[in-house]
């Protein structure tokens, strides 16, 4: 199940070392150019402007992906924190929250990429049902 997350990750690797200001700026600049593209390709064929936003789609699951992938452990200093951290229950808590986190990210992941498949199939099946 984490086998194309994981995947994702590996090919998009350079974003991992990014700040995530400039994640934005990568997602905000591409997005601006398929805008522009968007127009052109309008012009051409209508059918074709659907594929080009599961591209996109694929583009930020990649980014999302070596994000997820590439977190680093938290260090607490606050001598309260850390005392609270260090009791049983936190690391139940814990390790229960860092499940359920996987977990949603994993579905999301997977529910943003049959959408992109949808998106990329989008012209066959108009043209089959027309």
């Amino acid at each position: 199940m984490n086998y194309l997350p994981k995947m994702f990750a590996t090919k998009f690797s350079y974003f991992s070392k990014v700040s995530p200001i400039g994640t934005m700026g990568y997602m905000f600049g591409s997005m601006i150019v398929i805008l522009m593209l968007v127009l052109v390709i309008s012009e051409l064929h209508g059918l074709l402007v659907a594929p080009l936003f599961s591209g996109y789609i694929l583009f930020v699951l990649g980014v999302m992906s070596a994000k997820f992938y590439s977190r680093k452990p938290v260090i607490l200093t606050d001598p309260v924190a850390v005392k609270i951290a260090s009791t049983d229950i936190s690391n139940n808590i814990a390790k229960v929250g860092k499940s359920l986190f996987e977990l949603v990210f994993l579905l999301f992941f997977y529910f943003m990429l049959f959408g992109a498949l949808l998106f990329l199939l989008a012209p066959l099946l108009a043209l089959s049902f027309t």
